[in-house]
């Protein structure tokens, strides 16, 4: 989900290189101020101010420069699945940069105090729903529309009710059930229409009102489904627009005037009063109007006509601009260099390039060609500074085809979550370190971390990767320090330390058959020792996984019904067992988990037992392929029949992966498995 990449500017590429630039943050949309002595501290002389340049996007952006040295410029936000900030760049160039341009308004005596039409709007991100299939939009709704009904509430001011206009109220609503939708709509009281629409479609309904249904303060629009027990919808978004007075609230005015409007300003607290034209964020003017007291004691100001539609922001003297904050200097990055080479990323935020050094290291030193990428800088060159799981995939495969060195493996060493604006209270960036590409499958939305290797729409990486779901550097060491103890072994120690086949029970499917069948590329000499679950006690059957996995195993493998946080519905296996899960400082196995969900590692406020046992310090798996998603159990049998093939070849597990998925043409299957581990780790040795 979301855009794919962008092609990024020149400009922008010189700037990301730029040691002296400076990045501000913006998250609302508005006048921002940076001043003189921020920017004195990170470097900025104002003597050189002429030539002070900001850019956004690559394109440059107008500011202004006061006389008391500080830095004014119009800013706005973004709304991205990932992120809500964008990043502008201020750089010291050696030619003058543009400038708000800055008019006088004298007042104008005739301006009408007239209105500009406005939406009030609100979306509300209560619930995750990923069983809606709705492409690039966000699976993140508001209030449930059920038989009961569901109030939504929507503060309105200064109605221009004289203004001949109507109002319109506007609804976007998702179906959750496979039957018609009927659901009524009031307004304040009065019934205003009915939505009607069938299974999980999703609507955008209008309704046109006359203002009289508007109140001023808090409008409640009611919801209610009429199509019985079962008519289940929820809520993206409401909306009423309607013409409102040109009057400031809080001394701030947005509004918008049409080609050869003069209009009237009111209701600011102070004569000083500043008006933009920002119809053009790269083309603004800046108006200092003149003002008038009214009766009631506030200000008025006026604004002159002009040839072209504008959207305007005004604001008084009390309302400051924003503070820009924070303010970070850049860090210098180079991954657009040609001559750059390796053959293994190692993708994480800087904070953890300390506890990946050694790890680092060791893979160089087995001859591998390794380096550490930080992934604000794959933001910085790919996308202009803002956080996107695009941009990783647009330097991947920058690296792939123009590197001197190409790299065949990457391994991202942070967690990601599928709630990156923090909705929940459990997302947010301590869970995003790497972000990962959200897919819609046969029947809902996950994460797949292949896609971000996916460059020609096949759905299957052009290089191996691998996931490290690190939230902090604690929980990366526990991992890597297993990894660098998992040296490929022989087939007489994989078999000494034992290669452990569970199954689940056999409802809806031969597990325990297909347990033999996906082990038929197992070389002769490694004995496969099966557990059968059908018929025993869910105890007995996970203190038997458990001394399994704490034997010391070179391999544990599973096949059947699952959640995210448990095989079978007998849950023989848990997250919470790894807690209990005994510890080795030397050896512990990999674990393939062949069934639905044990890899969605992503969910918020959730530990997926592929999560659960790579992260066991000391103990659990050293690796794991598990599916963030729902797979044919007859797929998953001959797709991981194929894999182990490969693995006793001596392959690295993440090129297994990565050519099994190429074997096998079923496309959720291949986004949806997921490897745990460093890619380029073999379990057999060549």
């Amino acid at each position: 989900k979301g855009k794919f990449e962008k092609v990024q500017s020149a400009e922008a590429d010189l700037i990301a290189n730029d040691p002296n630039a400076l990045k501000i943050e913006v998250r609302n949309r508005g006048i921002y101020r940076v001043s003189a002595p921020e920017l004195a501290e990170m470097g900025f002389d104002v003597a050189r101010s002429a030539n002070w340049k900001l850019f956004a996007g690559g394109i440059e952006q107008p500011i202004a420069v006061n006389a008391d040295g500080s830095l004014e410029f119009f800013g706005q936000g973004l709304d991205t699945i990932q992120t809500n900030t964008n990043v502008y760049w201020l750089i010291t160039d050696t030619d003058p940069g543009q400038r708000i341009d800055r008019v006088s308004q004298p007042y104008i005596s005739a301006a009408e105090y007239g209105w500009s039409r406005i939406t009030a709007e609100r979306k509300d991100k209560i619930y995750r729903v990923s069983s809606v299939l709705n492409g690039e939009r966000e699976n993140w709704f508001g209030a449930v529309v059920s038989p009961t009904a569901s109030n939504q509430t929507l503060t309105l001011s200064d109605i221009a009710t004289d203004s001949g206009q109507t109002a319109a109220v506007r609804i976007d609503l998702q179906g959750l059930t496979p039957i018609p939708h009927q659901v009524a709509v009031v307004l304040n009281g009065i019934i205003i229409g009915q939505m009607n629409f069938t299974h999980y479609n999703r609507i955008e309904w209008t309704v046109n009102v006359p203002l009289e249904r508007l109140v001023e303060g808090t409008n409640t629009i009611t919801m209610q489904a009429l199509g019985g027990s079962q008519d289940i919808n929820v809520t993206e978004a409401v909306r009423i627009s309607y013409p409102r007075r040109l009057k400031a609230q809080n001394n701030r005015l947005d509004f918008s005037v049409s080609p050869e409007q003069t209009v009237k300003l009111k209701g600011f607290t102070n004569s000083q009063v500043r008006v933009f034209d920002v119809t053009n964020p790269t083309q603004i003017i800046e108006y200092s109007p003149e003002s008038q007291p009214e009766t009631d004691g506030t200000f008025s100001v006026t604004v002159a006509p002009a040839q072209n539609a504008r959207v305007m922001l005004a604001m008084g003297a009390e309302s400051a601009p924003f503070a820009a904050t924070p303010l970070i200097i850049n860090t210098p990055s180079d991954l657009r260099n040609t001559q750059n080479a390796a053959k293994f990323l190692v993708i994480a935020p800087y904070e953890f390039k300390k506890t990946t050094r050694d790890f680092c290291a060791l893979r160089n030193i087995r001859g591998i060609q390794t380096m550490f990428v930080d992934v604000q800088d794959i933001y910085d060159e790919f996308n202009d500074g803002i956080r996107s799981a695009e941009a990783v995939r647009a330097f991947l495969r920058f690296a792939k085809e123009n590197w001197a060195v190409k790299p065949d493996f990457a391994m991202f060493a942070g967690d990601a979550t599928v709630d990156p604006r923090n909705y929940s209270g459990f997302g947010g960036n301590i869970y995003n370190r790497v972000p990962t590409i959200l897919v819609d499958t046969w029947n809902m939305e996950t994460v797949s971390d292949e896609m971000l290797a996916d460059f020609n729409g096949d759905s299957v990486g052009e290089i191996a990767v691998g996931r490290l779901p690190a939230k902090d550097e604690d929980e990366l060491e526990a991992m890597l320090e297993k990894i660098i103890l998992a040296e490929p072994a022989t087939l007489e120690d994989i078999n000494q330390r034992g290669v452990h086949f569970v199954s689940d029970a056999n409802i809806d499917y031969n597990f325990t058959g297909g347990s033999r069948n996906m082990a038929t590329f197992i070389p002769a000499g490694v004995t496969v020792n099966y557990l059968d679950s059908g018929g025993q006690d869910p105890a007995t059957v996970r203190a038997g996984i458990i001394n399994r996995i704490g034997s010391g195993a070179a391999v544990i493998n599973y096949f059947g019904h699952a959640s995210i946080g448990s095989w079978s519905n007998s849950q023989i296996f848990r997250s919470a067992d790894a807690a209990n899960l005994p510890e080795s400082k030397k050896i512990t196995p990999f674990m393939a988990m062949i069934d639905c969900l044990n890899g969605a590692y992503a969910e918020a406020n959730m530990n997926s037992l592929a999560e659960a046992v790579i992260k066991k310090r000391h103990g659990g798996a050293n690796a794991v392929w598990a599916a963030s998603g729902y797979n044919g159990a007859f797929e998953q049998e001959y797709f991981t029949k194929d894999f182990y093939q490969k693995v006793f070849a001596g392959m690295p597990l993440g090129e297994a992966a990565r050519q099994t998925k190429m074997l096998h043409t079923t496309t959720d299957m291949r986004r949806t498995y997921i490897f745990f581990g460093d890619p380029t780790q073999s379990l057999v040795a060549p």
